[in-house]
Formats: C-alpha cells, structure tokens, sequence
C-alpha cells in the first residue's frame, strides 16, 4: 500500500473453480472516517484473461509466419544465435539447410494463389515431421524454407536428412482434385566450416542453395566445397 495515496495496484494469479488459472488485476484503496482514521479497506478485481491472450497472439504473429504458423526469421536468427553460443561453448558443429522450392511459380499462375498456399502449408507439415523436435523448421518468405540443426553427427548424417526432405517434398499434394507436385533444391551450411556467424553461415547455406538450382533443380549442395548430391 502506498502510504501517500492509499492505493495499491498490481497482478496476481488466481484460481477458477474448474482449476484453471485466471490473471486478474488487483486494486486496494483505503476509506477514512470522518476523523481521517483508516475505517476499512476496498479490493476490486479485474479479470485480464483476454489481455493477456490478446499480449499472447501478438507475441505469437510477431516470431511466427502468418500463413502456414512456422517460426519466421526473427525467431529463427534467435534461436541460431543460442544454438551458435552452445556449439561454440561445448566444440561441436550446427547446420543450416536453406530450401527453395523449383517449379513452384506455375502452381500460382496456373492454379492460382489459394492452390499454391495449400501446398506450402502441405510442405510446412511435411518438414516438421521429418525432423526433430531440437530442430527448427522457418518459413523464410514465398517459397523458401530454413531449418536449424542445432547439433548433428557427421555431414553425412545431414546428406542423408536432406535427401529425405527433398524425397518427402517432392510427394504430390492433392488440391482440387489436381495432383500437383513440386521439387527442392536444398543448400547446407555448417558451422564451424562456413562461418562463424548466424548471417554467415545462412548466407552460406543460400548460396549453396542457388548454386544447387544452377546446375539442376532438385539438387542437393554443401557450402564452399561444393559437394553436390544428384537428383534420384
């Protein structure tokens, strides 16, 4: 209580009879009598349960893309720079898989925009079932996607998660009654070999990335020393 106003305002947490938690928001005021004695004390609650949902959604659009509710690259970039600190700090290695999707474009033209956000939110799906639940699964923008591998055993355990995205994406989606499919040309990056950095290696992985789509969609190709992995 503060002494000057005789008010005091603050959180607390209550308890529903159902058990369930309820923020609410407290005030206390004292009343004098007529002799500026302290008589008795008011309490006055608010429930604040849609506030802080409201807090909640916003926090949550604001990491999150809007479409298929993948974390977006600010939360990405967030969680990159935690798992770096962690590799650095205990010696082992984190990986970047930068996606694109080929032939993508044509779903939009042809089948229009509703068709191609199926199909990204397909993808989306089928990428968070295929990796772990350590791993993170971004939605970079239109049709790229990033995947943090905070920890990994040997490149060839990352060759082999790539080629099964790549063999899972490539699956068709039935929209409309059409069956439309789409492949990916997938860039990896490693830390400590392509950078040192979070943009660094990132930049890494999505020049690997296009160098794949150079050479042919479908495509699978390491940083700066360029092994490539052929289409089946």
């Amino acid at each position: 209580m503060e002494i000057r106003t005789g008010r005091w305002e603050g959180e607390l947490v209550n308890r529903r009879k159902d058990g369930r938690l309820l923020p609410e928001l407290l005030s206390i005021s004292r009343v004098l009598d007529q002799k500026g004695n302290v008589a008795n004390y008011v309490g006055m609650f608010l429930d604040i349960s849609e506030r802080r949902e409201a807090e909640k959604r916003i926090q949550h659009l604001a990491h999150h893309d809007y479409l298929t509710d993948l974390p977006n690259r600010s939360l990405l970039v967030e969680r990159a720079t935690n798992a770096l600190a962690l590799a650095h700090r205990h010696q082992r290695r984190m990986a970047i898989l930068f996606i694109d999707l080929d032939r993508f474009k044509p779903i939009n033209d042809e089948y229009g925009h509703d068709a191609g956000d199926t199909v990204l939110k397909t993808i989306a799906k089928r990428l968070l079932q295929m990796v772990r639940g350590s791993d993170t699964v971004c939605r970079q923008g239109g049709d790229e996607f990033v995947i943090l591998i905070p920890e990994f055993a040997d490149t060839e355990s990352l060759e082999k998660l790539a080629i099964k995205l790549r063999d899972e994406i490539q699956k068709p989606c039935t929209i409309k009654n059409y069956q439309l499919s789409v492949s990916a040309s997938i860039g990896i990056a490693t830390y400590p070999e392509n950078g040192d950095t979070v943009d660094a290696i990132i930049q890494s992985a999505d020049t690997a990335m296009y160098r794949a789509k150079v050479d042919t969609d479908n495509r699978i190709c390491f940083a700066r020393y360029l092994k490539s992995v052929d289409p089946l």
